[in-house]
C-alpha cells in the first residue's frame, strides 16, 4: 500500500502537468472550432511554455517570482495531498493557498492588467469556495470519510447521490478552470500574444512557472471531478476519465456561451447556487441515509 501511494504521488508530481496542458489544449480546440477557427494543436501549450522556459531573464523579474513559485509549490502539495488518499479538505485549502499567491504575485507586478486578473482571481476563489467545501461535506455524508483513499473505494458511485452537487461543481469551478493563467497578468491569452512581448508583467520564465502551476491545479480540480464516479472497478475508472475530458469540452464550449460575465452577479449566482441547490442535496443525502 505504502508503494503504491509513493507511485501514485510520483506519477502525479511527472505527468500532471501533462495531463493539465493537455486538457487545457483540447478547451482552446474546442473554443478555436465554435469560432470557426482551426486552433492550434492540443500539445500547443506544452510548446508556448517550453519557449518561455528557453528565454533569459527579463527586466520585469523581481520579488513576484518568488510568490509564483509558492503558488506552485501549494498547487503540487495539493495534488500530492489528492494522490496520497489524504485529505480532501486539506486538498481543497492548498489549492486556495495556491491562488492566494497567485493573487499576490499579480497584484505586485505593478501592471494595469495584472491588477484586473489578480481582482478577477480573488472573486472567482471567493465565488468557488463554497461549493468547493460542499463537495467535501457531501462525499463526507456519502461515504463518512473526507480521505480521498476512503472516497475512491467506497463502493456505490457519489454521481446520483451526489448530483447536485456535481452540477455546482461543474457550474462555479468551471469559470476558474477555463481560464489560462496568463490572463491574469496580460490582455491576451498566451497564444494569443507574441512570444516576444510574454513579459509584459512578469518575467518569461516566472509566467512559465505560473502556467505550469495551473497545469497542476487543473489536474487537481479533474480529478475532484473524477472522484464523483470512482468505486475502485476499472469500468467506472474509464467513465470518470472519459467525463473528465468531456468537461474539459465543456469548458471550450461555456467560454464562448459566455466569455466573459459581470463579476457582481457571478458572485451572487455562485453563492446562491451553493447555497440552495448545495443543501438541498445535502438535506437529501442526509435524510436517506
Amino acid at each position: 500500500m505504502i508503494i503504491k501511494t509513493i507511485l501514485s504521488v510520483l506519477a502525479f508530481i511527472v505527468f500532471a502537468p501533462f495531463a493539465g496542458a493537455i486538457l487545457t489544449g483540447i478547451t482552446r480546440k474546442i473554443s478555436a472550432r465554435a469560432q470557426g477557427r482551426d486552433g492550434g494543436d492540443i500539445t500547443q501549450p506544452i510548446s508556448d511554455c517550453i519557449a518561455l522556459l528557453q528565454k533569459g531573464r527579463g527586466e520585469n523579474s523581481g520579488i513576484q517570482g518568488y510568490y509564483v513559485k509558492v503558488s506552485l509549490f501549494f498547487n503540487v502539495l495539493a495534488g500530492v495531498l489528492f494522490y496520497a488518499g489524504m485529505d480532501l479538505l486539506m486538498t481543497i485549502a492548498c489549492l486556495g493557498l495556491g491562488i492566494i499567491f497567485m493573487v499576490i504575485a499579480a497584484s505586485v507586478s505593478g501592471t494595469y492588467y495584472s491588477r484586473l486578473g489578480a481582482d478577477r482571481l480573488a472573486r472567482e476563489m471567493v465565488a468557488a469556495a463554497p461549493m468547493m467545501f460542499m463537495v467535501a461535506i457531501g462525499f463526507y455524508v456519502r461515504c463518512g470519510s473526507f480521505d480521498v483513499k476512503d472516497l475512491a473505494m467506497s463502493g456505490p458511485v457519489a454521481f446520483l447521490p451526489l448530483l447536485g452537487l456535481f452540477a455546482g461543481y461543474m457550474l462555479i469551478p468551471c469559470g476558474k478552470l477555463r481560464r489560462s493563467s496568463f490572463e491574469y497578468r496580460m490582455p491576451h491569452a498566451m497564444y494569443q500574444k507574441d512570444m516576444n512581448s510574454i513579459a509584459d508583467a512578469f518575467d518569461r520564465k516566472d509566467a512559465a512557472i505560473c502556467e505550469i502551476g495551473s497545469w497542476y491545479e487543473k489536474t487537481v480540480l479533474y480529478s475532484i471531478t473524477y472522484l464523483f464516479f470512482a468505486n475502485g472497478t476499472l469500468l467506472m475508472t474509464a467513465v470518470g476519465v472519459v467525463c473528465t475530458v468531456l468537461t474539459a469540452v465543456l469548458q471550450g464550449i461555456i467560454e464562448n456561451i459566455e466569455p466573459a460575465a459581470d463579476g457582481r452577479r457571478a458572485f451572487k449566482s455562485a453563492w446562491l447556487w451553493a447555497f440552495v441547490i448545495g443543501i438541498v442535496n445535502l438535506v437529501i443525502i442526509y435524510i436517506i441515509i
